[in-house]
């Protein structure tokens, strides 16, 4: 009787659930350090973009549009949000910059809203565990057409 009463014992014994349960927080831990590396990531890319679309805007909003330039002031615009965005490790493409109203198709009357918007697809670290590989960001910067590169004093 006294071999099958330390089997019982020995199997009411919890010395192995504290090993499925660091093996449980660790998995959870990993994961959640995982995602927040991800969506550090990404919020460090919205900052270049709403930077980038701001930067773009402001050249949109100063530069003088004449029917003959209103093709280079929308190239001017998309390479200055480029540009604005090269330094960090962010790559956007010409696509990527959306003008509202777009210069290209005419030009906006002084006082008219300008909006640049940057939009880019973030590639996920982690992600693709969780079943999506990518986060769609956009940023969009917003600023009234004054028309010129001067600035009125008061």
């Amino acid at each position: 009787m006294q071999p099958q009463l330390s089997k019982i014992r020995r199997l009411a014994d919890e010395g192995g659930s504290n090993l499925v349960e660091i093996a449980l927080v660790t998995v959870l831990i990993f994961s959640m350090v995982a995602a927040v590396v991800d969506f550090g990531g990404a919020y460090q890319h919205y900052i270049v973009l709403l930077n980038a679309s701001r930067e773009g805007v402001r050249m949109y909003a100063r530069l003088p549009c004449q029917s003959a330039t209103r093709v280079a002031v929308a190239d001017a615009v998309v390479q200055a949000a480029i540009d604005e965005a090269a330094g960090s490790n962010v790559e956007i493409r010409a696509s990527d910059v959306v003008l509202s109203p777009n210069a290209s198709a005419g030009c906006p009357a002084v006082g008219v809203p300008l909006v640049v918007t940057v939009n880019h697809r973030y590639p996920t670290m982690f992600g693709e565990i969780l079943g999506f590989g990518h986060i769609d960001i956009r940023a969009a910067t917003s600023m009234v057409y004054s028309g010129n590169d001067s600035y009125a004093s008061p």
